[in-house]
């Protein structure tokens, strides 16, 4: 068994035990099992599911790291959301709000723009638990 643990800023998500744990990479999507090589990724926005017996459950995490261990996984993320924790339209209007946005920047406010752009992709990976 690993256990993992969420934590966001704003809350500790989640601690559980679990078989498997699927994670967002920056290089892509990885899967951790027990016994997995220690290590330290960065993650982007995006869908990290974890398997309990046979179930899965999915949860979006924003940009983050992973610290990875042969019985743990710890995620330090800036936001994680469950499903139930999402409004569909509510996301879609902020993702055309924020385009709108990222549309009006000037070239030189690479600061805002980046900021816009990760708002996109944690309402976008919201979106994916759908």
């Amino acid at each position: 068994m690993i256990e993992l643990e969420v934590v966001t800023p704003e809350r500790h998500m989640l601690k559980v035990a679990c078989e498997s744990v699927t994670l967002p990479g920056s290089l892509g999507e990885f899967e951790v099992l027990e016994g997995h090589t220690p290590v330290l990724s960065s993650l982007t926005a995006g869908i990290l599911s974890y398997r309990e017996k046979s179930d899965v459950t999915r949860l979006m995490i924003a940009e983050g790291f992973a610290e990875v261990g042969p019985k743990h996984v710890t995620i330090l993320c800036e936001g994680a959301a469950f499903a139930d924790e999402v409004d569909v339209e509510t996301e879609r209007g902020s993702i055309e709000k924020l385009l709108k946005e990222k549309s009006q920047l000037a070239e030189h406010d690479t600061k805002e723009f980046k900021r816009v752009e990760a708002e996109i992709e944690r309402s976008a990976a919201k979106l994916k638990l759908f």
